[in-house]
């Protein structure tokens, strides 16, 4: 990532190779973004505006072949029967086994800051994945069985909401409370997740976040906790390394 000499433009390149589970899913991103960042006062509110764009190639790939299914488990032979012969799943792997796409994405964060000491701030934002089958072909999706639909204008869209929110100032020290909220939707898959997080002057913190998943085909929410803290370790008259 680079940020221009003029601060309010910032651009980058990435790529990401994921690959997880014996079957091998491979996953390969990559893409370039660019964001630029509008900063403005109105009153005694601080505002910014960061808005920004990314162009994105995604490569998906399976093994079938190495993949073991709960209907092939024996439970005194494993994976094999009492003949010694292997067993079979009912499973039928489809005729694909990788998928390619382009991706074009637009997103925005506002931040607003209200007040000049200790002030109470507002982060939220949304993103957008444009629909991408003027990229790809319409089985894209069924490399996961996932239901698609040409009429859909985006297929995966997020969005966030966080305050902050000074509790107590107490001999010049800061005590802050920040809530959020961040829900995320793809297809028919969705994720929700909210929780708080505590903080004493910015440098020593803790939080819990409460996730709730949902795969509609199944029908069957899956619920997550995590836990998530920092300390302050280096600080400077300027920066704060946490």
């Amino acid at each position: 990532e680079y940020s221009l000499p003029c601060p309010r433009t910032d651009f980058g390149i990435f790529y990401i190779n994921d690959v997880e589970g014996a079957a091998h899913l491979r996953t390969h991103h990559v893409g370039g973004s660019f964001v630029y960042t509008i900063p403005f006062e109105l009153n005694e509110y601080m505002h910014n505006i960061r808005i920004g764009t990314k162009f994105q190639y995604t490569g998906k790939s399976i093994d079938w072949d190495r993949l073991i299914f709960s209907d092939q488990i024996d439970p005194k032979y494993n994976l094999l029967n009492s003949s010694g012969i292997r067993n079979l799943s009912a499973f039928e792997a489809p005729d694909i086994n990788s998928r390619h796409r382009i991706t074009v994405g637009v997103g925005v964060i506002h931040r607003m800051s209200i007040g000049r000491t200790n002030p109470w701030a507002l982060t939220w934002g949304m993103a957008f994945d444009n629909y991408t089958n003027l990229f790809e072909g319409s089985l894209y999706d069924s490399l996961l069985g996932l239901e698609t639909n040409d009429n859909s204008i985006v297929n995966k869209w997020s969005f966030y909401f966080s305050p902050e929110i000074p509790i107590i100032n107490f001999k010049s020290k800061y005590y802050g409370l920040r809530p959020s909220i961040a829900f995320l939707n793809e297809v028919n898959l969705s994720n929700l997740q909210t929780g708080i997080e505590f903080n004493f002057q910015r440098a020593y913190g803790a939080g819990i976040y409460l996730g709730l998943a949902n795969f509609k085909e199944i029908g069957r929410d899956t619920k997550t906790a995590t836990y998530h803290g920092y300390f302050k370790i280096l600080d400077t008259t300027d920066s704060q390394l946490n």
